[in-house]
């Protein structure tokens, strides 16, 4: 389950969103460019059709094939 306060920051466009767990969450057509993911945990989360161009990815756990289904760079 994805922290509160993490997405509160996020739709405010801090997308500082380092350590946060978002298996599972509704990502679809989020826009998650310039974000910093570091070690955050999507595995699971549905990404479909969200931008992930130039977002900081290290350690981030991703979804498998994660990369034919995001906008990314």
């Amino acid at each position: 389950m994805a922290n509160r306060s993490d997405l509160m920051k996020a739709m405010r466009g801090d997308k500082n969103l380092m350590d946060a767990d978002l298996r599972d969450a509704n990502l679809s057509g989020a826009d998650l460019s310039d974000a910093d993911l570091r070690r955050a945990n999507l595995s699971d989360a549905n990404l479909i059709g969200a931008d992930l161009s130039d977002a900081i990815l290290e350690g981030t756990k991703m979804p498998e094939g994660w990369e034919f289904i995001v906008r990314a760079r």
